[in-house]
């Protein structure tokens, strides 16, 4: 589990049972431990797994919305553990795509790499974005210079669909 599972300093995992859970957290926080290591912020969709960890190693922030910037992350995405769902957090928000929008390749790469997505979950989502991007380039766009109208109205329809992610 240990050169498994860890990515970076997450470690999102599982098992069958909740004893098994328990077994492995218990073993795992022990071996690391020795070098000095305290795992903290667990978290679960189950209370018992919960209920053998002392309350300060635990995750304080439960319950989620994507509204709500507090939360329980791991991998860069948001963990529901009361449905055990993992989401996307929208961190485009502020883009308010209209027809006036005036954007530039800047902006539109901005937005882009804004994508956080760790595990490559939306790439086949993002490729949209990455393919417009590569097109910005082949029309030799500079940095700062405004998208001409029709791609400035293709790129208004992909910031729509970004929420939708």
């Amino acid at each position: 589990m240990l050169s498994n599972d860890f990515y970076v300093d997450d470690l999102p995992s599982g098992t069958s049972t909740i004893e098994d859970a328990i077994k492995v957290q218990q073993e795992i926080s022990s071996l690391l431990q020795t070098a000095g290591f305290t795992l903290r912020q667990w978290a679960s969709n189950h209370s018992t797994f919960l209920d053998n960890i002392p309350r300060e190693l635990q995750e304080t922030q439960q319950t989620l919305s994507l509204d709500n910037e507090d939360g329980v992350t791991t991998l860069g995405l948001l963990w529901n553990p009361t449905n055990d769902q993992l989401q996307v957090k929208n961190t485009t928000t502020q883009v308010q795509p209209t027809n006036s929008t005036a954007s530039t390749k800047r902006k539109v790469l901005a937005t882009t790499a804004s994508i956080l997505d760790p595990l490559g979950l939306l790439n086949p989502a993002v490729i949209a974005y990455k393919i417009f991007l590569q097109k910005l380039w082949q029309d030799k766009l500079q940095w700062d210079e405004l998208l001409p109208a029709h791609l400035q109205q293709e790129w208004n329809h992909l910031l729509q669909t970004i929420p939708k992610l």
